[in-house]
């Protein structure tokens, strides 16, 4: 898939490609948050959580920012899993001036994946 459709559209296809990868994988899990030891009455709901370890979080956007770095840090340290992944579709401009998706040999998509472990 290239660059340009809603998010929702990039949830269901990796929804798709998860289970073709027989990725164990809970689309949108409701997940209990905690402050200071305490659970709160809101959730937080992550697009993905993979091996009931991991969230993943789908960007469709350029690159990463520090905000969202500190972000999946942040639903790490509440939550009670160990690793994030965020997948970024990257837009590229060749030099005629048109843009382009930027693929991943190792995927084989339009998928980076960076990770972050929580401290």
């Amino acid at each position: 898939m290239g660059p340009g459709f809603l998010k929702a559209v990039y949830q269901e296809a990796m929804e798709i490609e998860l289970g073709l990868r027989a990725v164990p994988n809970v689309p949108q899990p409701e997940l209990q948050v905690r402050y200071k030891g305490r659970p709160l009455k809101k959730k937080y709901n992550p697009d993905f959580a993979c091996y009931e370890k991991i969230i993943v979080e789908l960007k469709a956007i350029e690159g990463l920012t520090n905000h969202d770095e500190a972000q999946l840090f942040n639903y790490l340290n509440a939550t009670k899993f160990e690793l994030g992944l965020y997948s970024i579709l990257v837009r590229a401009v060749n030099s005629n001036g048109a843009e382009e998706s930027t693929r991943n040999s190792e995927t084989k998509g339009n998928s980076i994946y960076f990770g972050f472990l929580s401290a």
